[in-house]
């Protein structure tokens, strides 16, 4: 029995040409020719007679059929001819699974469009319908009529909401659907303005506005919007229709070539004994040649650890011993020898919040022999927090026990400062664009109000005037009056609240500034019947870039709230002191009621989020964003005694 030749490591490529490792710089070898012989002269064992079949080509066929028979003999060849055709045979239904795949996904994306379609058309349909359901109850009066147009206004928004997750894929239908959206609102919107007037019983004007045809033009242009948006439906059905059959097609086409691959086989199978054969020659040097590569990289793959600041390192089961690298030391600040390699001496490195975790990620790895990824702090011999990302795996045994671990240790602590703050940052700016929305159109309204509320109030005075011999009529006035008042005060704290930011900011005493807030507190105070604490040395207190008139109602509203709060007999205490070496100034003012229940301070300065009835829910808000302007900020807490506790940190004015 002819002996099996030798397997070839998975990285060697037995057919490259060593021609490509060799020194380019050399001179090209003239053939070698025996002594004597004419270089001219024909090679008989080379070129063959005249005439004829070349003998060497006879010899050569002669030599690889004989190659061909001897390695067919061995076990190499005899696998090779039966995992060829397995191989090929796989690949074919592979292949073919693959194309049974698209196929399935073309299917999908027909249905998806049909969906589409018939969305569409229902979308329609339910904005047509309340259209119907409008003009049926504007002819009749009859509410039972109105049932299509309360069904069209709960389904159009649901029916655009679905056009627009089945289209989330296509800009131009998104485009589309953003002005049928528009279109559509509007409709709804202008069938909504005809019925109220119908409620209000100005029928005709409700049939006027019909009749002026502002509806037509939206429904017309809602089906066009709809005849556009279907067509490209149409067009990607019809493409997609198209992939179908070209799917099939293809499927087709690699059954033929999937045949045709199964006989092409056994002539690879051939072409690579005899592939194999001749690199045998070769082995020897191109295993030398990436010998010294591996050496190479490996020096390469230490430069990219020191740059990635990543170390190594290996754990023995039986000894419970940690081997790491030089890195090492420099990550946990301490030598290797400082922990002698035991496994509950670097274990003591590990934060202990973070050490259960780092266990536990091990046991799991362990457990399920896949590779872990943790992350987890250290404390550094200078005391210093070091954030660390972990990964490793375990090495299993013949018997499947696992028996050493390895992987690698990577410095994130930059990575972790750069991700928290621009989380704060990315919070800042979400915050900040949502208030600056909510002002707007707060701002908006409140402009709008004012005007009618004068008027109500003037009709007030004339009323109170015009009828002084009707006392019976002065509590109903004298109720609406405070009403009137009550909603001017909001439209204030709108118009405040909405106000763009000004930077005419000037260095003024913090102090005078809280006295005035305390005096303009007056009445809530005694009303309430609390006191106030000054607790602090107003001469102190340098000075501040503000706005003294928007500063001082900063700490008014907040005192006024801590006193809303506060028990009849109770105190106040206002404090302000310089903390961080001068840079800053905290003033906190300091209630004696129950706190906030914790579930609502982080609501605290939403707008429009009271804590007590009758409040507008925009004083913290106006507070904390006049504070902000300042440059400073505000946060409200629980005091350890009970009662709230607002801390506002204002920055010291730079001379």
């Amino acid at each position: 029995m002819s002996a099996a030749p030798p397997v070839l490591p998975a990285h060697v490529d037995p057919d490259r040409d060593d021609r490509d490792d060799r020194d380019h710089d050399a001179p090209p070898r003239a053939p070698r020719r025996a002594a004597g012989v004419d270089a001219s002269a024909p090679d008989l064992a080379r070129d063959g007679p005249r005439g004829g079949l070349p003998g060497g080509v006879l010899r050569g066929s002669a030599r690889a059929a004989g190659r061909v028979r001897r390695a067919l003999r061995t076990r190499a060849g005899q696998v090779a001819l039966v995992v060829g055709p397995a191989a090929v045979v796989g690949a074919l239904a592979l292949s073919m699974n693959r194309a049974a795949a698209r196929e399935r996904l073309t299917g999908e994306r027909v249905a998806h469009t049909h969906e589409v379609r018939a969305t569409l058309a229902m979308l329609l349909a339910r904005l047509s319908d309340a259209e119907t359901g409008q003009r049926g109850y504007l002819l009749t009066g009859r509410r039972d009529f109105l049932a299509p147009y309360h069904e069209g206004h709960r389904e159009v928004p649901v029916r655009l909401a679905r056009l627009r997750a089945l289209t989330r894929d296509n800009p131009v239908q998104q485009a589309r659907l953003d002005t049928l959206e528009r279109v559509a609102r509007a409709r709804l919107q202008l069938l909504d303005s005809t019925l109220a007037l119908r409620e209000a019983g100005r029928g005709g004007d409700a049939v006027r506005l019909v009749a002026a045809g502002r509806g037509h033009v939206l429904m017309d242009e809602a089906r066009a919007l709809g005849e556009r948006l279907d067509d490209e439906e149409q067009r990607l059905l019809t493409a997609r229709r198209a992939a179908a059959r070209e799917s099939q097609r293809r499927a087709v086409g690699w059954l033929v070539l999937g045949s045709t691959g199964v006989v092409a086989v056994a002539l690879l199978t051939n072409y690579q004994l005899v592939a194999a054969a001749r690199a045998e020659s070769r082995t020897r040097a191109a295993l030398a040649r990436r010998t010294q590569r591996l050496e190479r990289t490996e020096a390469r793959l230490h430069a990219a650890l020191e740059a990635g600041r990543t170390g190594t390192w290996e754990w023995d089961r039986t000894t419970r011993r940690i081997e790491w690298s030089a890195m090492h030391d420099r990550l946990f600040g301490h030598r290797a020898d400082a922990v002698n390699g035991e496994e509950a001496a670097f274990l003591a490195l590990v934060l202990p919040e973070d050490r259960q975790g780092f266990v536990d990620a091990l046991a799991h790895a362990r457990t399920t022999g896949r590779e872990y990824a943790h992350e987890f702090r250290v404390r550094r011999a200078d005391g210093a927090i070091t954030w660390l990302l972990g990964r490793g795996h375990y090495v299993y045994a013949a018997d499947g026990t696992p028996e050493r671990a390895v992987g690698t240790v990577t410095d994130v602590t930059a990575q972790k400062a750069a991700d928290v703050e621009r989380a704060r940052l990315e919070a800042e700016l979400r915050a900040g664009e949502t208030m600056a929305a909510i002002g707007t159109v707060a701002a908006g309204v409140a402009h709008e109000v004012r005007n009618p509320l004068f008027g109500i109030s003037s009709m007030l005075d004339a009323l109170d005037a015009s009828f002084p011999d009707r006392p019976e009529l002065t509590p109903f006035v004298e109720r609406l009056r405070a009403q009137v008042v009550r909603v001017s005060d909001l439209m204030a704290d709108l118009l405040e609240y909405g106000r763009p930011a000004r930077q005419e900011l000037a260095p003024t005493p913090l102090g005078p500034v809280l006295a005035e807030a305390i005096a303009n507190c007056a009445p809530t105070i005694a009303r309430h019947a609390v006191v106030v604490d000054a607790a602090f040395d107003a001469a102190a207190l340098p000075p501040v870039a503000m706005d003294r008139r928007r500063l001082v109602r900063v700490f008014q509203n907040l005192l006024e709230n801590a006193a809303q709060h506060t028990p009849a007999g109770g105190d106040v205490r206002l404090v302000a002191e310089v903390e961080e070496g001068g840079e800053w100034i905290a003033c906190r003012t300091v209630d004696r009621g129950s706190g906030i229940p914790d579930e609502q301070l982080p609501r605290l300065f939403e707008p429009f989020f009271t804590r007590r009835r009758g409040g507008t829910g925009l004083g913290l808000s106006i507070v904390q964003r006049i504070v902000q302007e300042h440059g400073g900020t505000i946060a409200a807490a629980n005091g350890p005694q009970g009662g709230a506790v607002f801390t506002v940190r204002l920055p010291v004015a730079r001379s």
